[in-house]
């Protein structure tokens, strides 16, 4: 059991560099029953913030936005806000 809570330290580590235990073909795999383990807590981690300070760095990145960025940011806003999944951008066009 140490060793499957391990595994879970690890692919935490891991996932949050977007990678995974599983990109590695000789490491042992996390047994099925601990998975439900680890979803339970990446969701808790991914909830565990403080809006305050989220919104304070929202706000000083988006006052560094340059015209074109803001109304690039503004638009998938827009889009997400719509929920009607038609935005796309060219990269380089």
């Amino acid at each position: 059991m140490f060793e499957q809570y391990t595994l879970i330290e690890v692919e935490k580590l891991m996932r949050m560099n977007e990678r995974s235990l599983n990109d590695i073909k000789e490491m042992p795999k996390i047994k099925h029953v601990f998975l439900k383990e680890l979803g339970s807590s990446l969701w808790n981690q991914e909830m565990d913030y403080n809006v305050t300070d989220e919104t304070l760095r929202h706000d000083r990145q988006y006052s560094l936005l340059n015209a074109e960025q803001r109304a690039i940011y503004e638009s998938v806003l827009d889009s997400v806000d719509k929920k009607d999944g038609t935005l796309f951008f060219i990269h380089g066009a």
